[in-house]
Protein backbone atom coordinates (compact mmCIF):
# COMPACT_ATOMS: atom_id res chain seq x y z
CA UNK A 1 0.00 0.00 0.00
CA UNK A 2 1.19 3.51 -0.79
CA UNK A 3 0.01 7.07 -0.73
CA UNK A 4 -0.35 8.69 -4.14
CA UNK A 5 2.20 11.25 -2.90
CA UNK A 6 4.86 8.50 -2.95
CA UNK A 7 4.44 8.05 -6.71
CA UNK A 8 6.47 10.39 -8.94
CA UNK A 9 4.53 12.97 -10.89
CA UNK A 10 5.18 13.28 -14.64
CA UNK A 11 4.23 15.90 -17.20
CA UNK A 12 1.84 14.67 -19.88
CA UNK A 13 3.18 15.54 -23.30
CA UNK A 14 1.47 15.52 -26.66
CA UNK A 15 0.22 17.78 -29.39
CA UNK A 16 -2.13 20.33 -27.86
CA UNK A 17 -1.75 19.10 -24.26
CA UNK A 18 -0.99 21.84 -21.76
CA UNK A 19 -0.61 22.01 -17.99
CA UNK A 20 -1.37 18.31 -17.27
CA UNK A 21 0.48 16.08 -14.80
CA UNK A 22 -0.05 12.37 -14.02
CA UNK A 23 0.91 9.82 -11.36
CA UNK A 24 0.74 6.18 -12.56
CA UNK A 25 -0.67 4.60 -9.40
CA UNK A 26 -1.24 1.10 -10.80
CA UNK A 27 0.01 0.11 -14.25
CA UNK A 28 1.38 -2.62 -16.48
CA UNK A 29 4.58 -2.77 -14.43
CA UNK A 30 2.55 -5.04 -12.10
CA UNK A 31 1.61 -7.39 -14.96
CA UNK A 32 -2.05 -6.38 -15.02
CA UNK A 33 -4.27 -5.26 -17.88
CA UNK A 34 -5.45 -1.96 -16.46
CA UNK A 35 -4.03 1.20 -14.95
CA UNK A 36 -5.10 3.61 -12.24
CA UNK A 37 -3.77 7.11 -12.67
CA UNK A 38 -4.19 10.34 -10.74
CA UNK A 39 -4.14 13.47 -12.88
CA UNK A 40 -3.48 16.98 -11.67
CA UNK A 41 -4.96 19.09 -14.40
CA UNK A 42 -5.67 22.72 -14.91
CA UNK A 43 -5.46 22.74 -18.62
CA UNK A 44 -6.57 21.01 -21.75
CA UNK A 45 -6.20 17.63 -23.42
CA UNK A 46 -7.41 18.01 -27.03
CA UNK A 47 -9.77 15.54 -28.66
CA UNK A 48 -7.87 12.32 -29.38
CA UNK A 49 -8.39 8.55 -29.70
CA UNK A 50 -6.54 5.46 -28.52
CA UNK A 51 -7.07 1.70 -28.67
CA UNK A 52 -7.76 1.18 -24.96
CA UNK A 53 -10.87 1.97 -22.95
CA UNK A 54 -10.75 3.93 -19.73
CA UNK A 55 -12.92 5.33 -17.00
CA UNK A 56 -12.87 8.82 -15.53
CA UNK A 57 -13.98 9.77 -12.01
CA UNK A 58 -13.95 13.46 -11.00
CA UNK A 59 -12.74 13.95 -7.43
CA UNK A 60 -12.70 17.75 -7.42
CA UNK A 61 -12.71 20.74 -9.73
CA UNK A 62 -14.87 21.23 -12.79
CA UNK A 63 -14.57 21.28 -16.54
CA UNK A 64 -15.88 19.83 -19.78
CA UNK A 65 -15.45 16.61 -21.71
CA UNK A 66 -15.84 16.46 -25.50
CA UNK A 67 -16.69 13.32 -27.38
CA UNK A 68 -18.77 11.81 -30.12
CA UNK A 69 -21.97 13.10 -28.48
CA UNK A 70 -20.89 16.73 -28.04
CA UNK A 71 -19.71 18.33 -24.80
CA UNK A 72 -20.78 17.78 -21.19
CA UNK A 73 -19.92 19.62 -17.98
CA UNK A 74 -17.84 17.74 -15.40
CA UNK A 75 -18.26 18.17 -11.64
CA UNK A 76 -17.13 16.25 -8.53
CA UNK A 77 -18.78 12.83 -8.37
CA UNK A 78 -19.28 12.54 -12.13
CA UNK A 79 -17.85 9.49 -13.88
CA UNK A 80 -17.76 8.26 -17.44
CA UNK A 81 -16.57 5.37 -19.58
CA UNK A 82 -14.59 6.05 -22.76
CA UNK A 83 -14.72 3.14 -25.22
CA UNK A 84 -11.73 2.15 -27.36
CA UNK A 85 -11.26 4.44 -30.38
CA UNK A 86 -13.91 6.89 -29.11
CA UNK A 87 -12.87 10.52 -29.73
CA UNK A 88 -12.64 12.45 -26.45
CA UNK A 89 -10.91 15.44 -24.88
CA UNK A 90 -11.02 17.45 -21.66
CA UNK A 91 -10.75 20.96 -20.30
CA UNK A 92 -10.34 20.98 -16.53
CA UNK A 93 -10.26 23.63 -13.81
CA UNK A 94 -8.98 22.72 -10.35
CA UNK A 95 -10.36 24.02 -7.08
CA UNK A 96 -13.97 24.59 -6.26
CA UNK A 97 -16.54 23.50 -8.85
Amino acid sequence: MKSYMEVPEEAVEGMGVRDVRVRWLIGDDLGINFAIRRYEIEGRIPVHIHSHEHGIYVLSGSGKVWGGCGSTDLKPGHFLFVAPNEPHGFEIRVGNP
